[in-house]
């Protein structure tokens, strides 16, 4: 649906037709209920009567990560993180997670258990919790999840502000370029966690999960891609979190990258070390001069003061 209206702006009528075609739902009124919960989630919103995809939905498009949609979720809903933490004890019916949250939010009036299957749907959708023979239990994703809702339970950091402070550092535009290095120098385990998974999936994205050397897209059977997210400027030295400071690679030129092997020219040209007694050089000498592919939005490519710096720290 954010697909279909990011090309066109419709109105509900149009919306309503569309879902029909294209999805098992047939009835308006129930249409018109899940579009009143998508607009809460903050993805759409409708303007002079017709629908359109708001910056936030277009961010999820473009990154698909399962945890953006989850806060948006925990932040619209009541009972999410009750749910995970329930599942974090052991498989559960859900008769048994709609008593839970009857238990822990007695301000809602739960009169059946068909809001804890909607509310298992979404995170079941989302892979954090898998079903089986009637029984609901969280995958690793789901207690990846619960073990940074343990720590937040402790006051240590606002889960809203640690996600809104990750995406701010991926969406900084041309004209205010990154710093070199992160302004904290300690982050706190769940912190570091969310960067990584952050810098990692938009970097990967915005190269179309392509190394930006060979141009090689390994895909293995379970869907896992080959290519990595490496920091121009070291994450060892505290580089930044920013998608213009990552170039994706496969994991044979991330370690050429890391080692000092190759680098990359203000003009986006390879560099190779000139060590011809060493083993790998014949293999990358060819490399040299040769353009590195580049994300089609510019504001995703690498920054040059990240470049000179990587170029500087191994002697290029």
């Amino acid at each position: 649906m954010l697909d279909h209206l990011v090309d066109d702006e419709v109105t509900e009528v149009e919306l309503l037709e569309w879902m029909k075609r294209n999805t098992r739902a047939t009835s308006d009124d129930g249409i018109r209920r899940r579009l009143r919960f998508v607009e809460r989630l903050g993805v759409v919103e409708r303007v002079d009567e017709r629908y359109r995809v708001t910056v936030l939905g277009e961010r999820y498009l473009e990154t698909e990560r399962p945890e953006l949609l989850y806060q948006m979720l925990s932040e619209a809903v009541y009972g999410f993180d009750t749910m995970l933490r329930v599942l974090a004890d052991g498989p559960k019916t859900d008769a048994e997670l709609a008593d839970a949250l009857k238990a822990a939010h007695t301000e809602f009036d739960w009169n059946s258990d068909d809001g804890a299957a909607q509310h298992r749907g979404w995170v079941q959708s989302l892979g954090y919790v898998c079903r089986t023979d009637g029984m609901n239990e969280l995958t690793t994703a789901g207690r990846e999840v619960v073990g940074i809702l343990d720590e937040l339970s402790d006051g240590e950091l606002d889960l809203g502000e640690l996600y809104t402070e990750a995406e701010r550092e991926v969406t900084t535009t041309l004209d205010e370029e990154p710093p070199l290095i992160e302004e904290t120098e300690e982050f706190t385990a769940v912190q570091n966690r969310v960067r990584s998974s952050v810098f990692s999936g938009d970097v990967r994205q915005a190269y179309g999960f392509r190394c930006a050397v060979c141009g090689s897209k390994r895909e293995a059977p379970d869907g896992d891609t080959e290519v990595e997210a490496a920091h121009v400027y070291p994450r060892k030295y505290n580089g930044t979190d920013h998608v213009r400071n990552g170039l994706s690679l496969c994991r044979f030129h991330h370690w050429a990258f890391d080692h000092g092997w190759i680098a990359v020219t203000d003009d986006y040209r390879l560099l190779v070390a000139d060590e011809p007694d060493l083993a790998g050089y014949d293999e990358l000498a060819p490399l040299r001069g040769e353009e590195v592919t580049l994300p089609v939005d510019e504001k995703n490519r690498p920054a040059t003061k990240f470049l000179a710096a990587h170029r500087a720290l191994h002697g290029f």
